[in-house]
């Protein structure tokens, strides 16, 4: 059976190397916040899987792609390079190639810590627009954020805007992480995507008036993401914690708390 391709997916072939955590997660953070859905290796842990046909079956389902090939330091134990983003990449541009019909609308942008540098490793993508980020969080947001606006043609809100965004959500993560019983500094990527979601729901880009506060999960202590507001679910989230929320990023409840 042919793999559905999501016209909102986007396949993420990045590195997982701590080093570069910080600018992933100002990539996923980004996807999510221009109304995209991020796809990538991480999302599933099925030990009976054979790894790269779980690649496939991703890129398969994926409309959009970003590919960072930035990462080509030695491995500090083996003294080798990791080939992981050029292989996936190459995935992606055979799949767009031999795919047929069903595939050849696929749309990539592929990343680079420095403008030229690829084609000292990687010369038989010469002539392919490649974009630097320079290695910095807010640079991959502008990128991503350009990117996906030039080739979805949806209105996306700035990466200027989506950075200050993204610098506030920072912010509140390690109180999300506390009312979900989150380690701040160790969570998983399913946790993270998450974590993001459940602050967008918060703060939507077009922000909607205080008081549209999303229900809590149940024992969980936060909101449910998505769910339809309800004076039940408020009241399981004392009046403390919502105000905290609320007065989190400096705005005035409404006038009738819930209680």
């Amino acid at each position: 059976m042919p793999a559905q391709i999501g016209s909102t997916s986007v396949f993420l072939n990045c590195p997982f190397d701590p080093s570069y955590k910080n600018i992933f997660t100002a990539i996923v953070f980004c996807v999510l916040d221009a109304g995209f859905i991020p796809r990538c290796a991480l999302e599933r842990d099925d030990s009976t899987e054979i790894r790269v046909n779980k690649i496939c079956e991703i890129i398969a389902q994926c409309q959009y792609g970003i590919h960072d090939i930035s990462y080509v330091q030695l491995d500090p134990r083996a003294g080798l390079p990791r080939f992981n983003m050029p292989l996936e990449l190459g995935i992606f541009l055979g799949c767009k190639r031999f795919g047929g019909e069903e595939h050849s609308g696929k749309r990539s942008l592929i990343l680079d810590a420095e403008q030229y540098r690829y084609q000292k490793f990687i010369s038989d993508i010469a002539g392919q627009d490649i974009h630097s980020h320079d290695a910095m969080p807010e640079q991959a947001i502008h990128r991503v954020r350009d990117w996906l606006r030039t080739e979805s043609g949806q209105n996306i809100p700035g990466g200027v805007e989506i950075g200050t965004r993204y610098a506030r959500f920072q912010e509140d993560l390690p109180r999300i992480c506390e009312q979900l019983k989150l380690p701040p500094d160790g969570l998983a990527y399913a946790d993270f995507v998450y974590c993001a979601k459940y602050w967008l729901e918060l703060y939507p880009s077009r922000w909607l008036p205080p008081g549209c506060f999303p229900p809590l999960a149940s024992g969980t202590g936060v909101p449910e993401v998505g769910a339809p507001p309800t004076a039940k679910a408020h009241a399981r989230m004392s009046i403390v914690d919502w105000l905290c929320v609320v007065r989190m990023r400096g705005l005035e409840p409404p006038r009738s708390c819930p209680h």
